[in-house]
């Protein structure tokens, strides 16, 4: 397996695979078009997303995810996030677990952390399970593409599951946080559905079965009635700003 240039803060980079070809959803355009960004400020994510009521919360999640994510170099200032996969794999077509990291969808904790990253999979290596922690992408792409990322993710490895020495028909998930949202919306939202954006041409991988055998939710995110400002983070600021359109998102994604 060819090794990747590292991304400083990330465990194990260099060992990274990117899962797609081309990746949907993506463009040459700037984020910070779309983005509310006090660059004097880094923002708070934690305390911002959190709340059952609407508060205009989306110039403190933009300014965090650009100085956390885009300023430190864990993603482009484009939209040319290249979505990927760091294998810790056992062998022996084990059964494999995808580790979703956290991060209420304006950062991912794996950059710069390994508490809900390495530290889960050397651990479920120890247990008998390869695992995959997975990179997704955030703030400012918009739902459903992060739950795409983890579509493909399943797919990648059930398609090359020879070559990385596991299990095809035993794939699991495991999601921290907003992380947690990803598998549990993955299940119940996406999985068995084609939501490509329209100018997207599916390839081979997108045609192979993105089904799961188990899903572990961690202190899970499983809607947004209780983090109502994190919907800033996942969709369009008028929708979130209107009061009947939030609503409609809130029932739609829970």
């Amino acid at each position: 397996m060819a090794k990747m240039t590292p991304i400083e803060g990330v465990s194990d980079s260099e060992r990274r695979i990117n899962i797609w070809a081309t990746v949907p959803g993506n463009s040459s355009r700037s984020k910070l078009d779309d983005m509310d960004i006090d660059f004097e400020s880094e923002g708070n994510v934690a305390r911002a997303i959190v709340g059952s009521e609407f508060r205009e919360e989306k110039r403190t999640l933009d300014t965090f995810t650009y100085h956390y994510m885009i300023r430190k170099g864990y993603v482009p200032e484009t939209y040319a996030d290249e979505p990927y996969i760091i294998p810790y794999v056992v062998g022996s077509k084990a059964p494999s677990v995808i580790v979703i990291p956290g991060g209420g969808f304006g950062y991912v904790t794996s950059n710069g952390a390994d508490y809900e990253s390495k530290t889960i999979a050397l651990d479920l290596n120890g247990r008998g399970f390869s695992a995959f922690v997975l990179h997704y992408r955030v703030n400012p792409y918009r739902f459903p593409l992060p739950l795409l990322d983890v579509q493909r993710a399943v797919r990648y490895i059930r398609a090359n599951a020879d070559s990385l020495g596991v299990s095809a028909d035993k794939i699991g998930l495991i999601g921290f946080s907003a992380g947690g949202y990803e598998a549990g919306g993955f299940i119940n939202l996406l999985r068995t559905r084609d939501m490509f954006p329209e100018d997207y041409t599916p390839d081979d991988i997108d045609k192979i079965d993105d089904g799961v055998f188990s899903v572990g939710l961690v202190y899970p995110v499983v809607n947004y009635r209780f983090n109502v400002p994190m919907l800033f983070c996942s969709f369009d600021a008028d929708d979130v700003r209107s009061a009947e359109r939030r609503r409609e998102l809130i029932e739609a994604t829970d």
